[in-house]
């Protein structure tokens, strides 16, 4: 037996586009502030920016 989807998966291109600019905003800073890091690295970890 075998399961298959109705459809294909897709997946985003951007995780960022996954949820408004504002949210995804909050969430970074929260990341940030929680874990003592600069707001770039929650950005990077979620694929935002490609440079480390």
């Amino acid at each position: 037996m075998s399961i298959t989807a109705d459809r294909p998966a897709t997946i985003a291109a951007d995780p960022c586009t996954l949820v408004s600019a504002e949210v995804f905003d909050k969430i970074t800073r929260y990341f940030a502030a929680r874990q003592e890091v600069s707001q770039a690295y929650p950005e990077r970890a979620v694929g935002l920016s490609s440079s480390f």
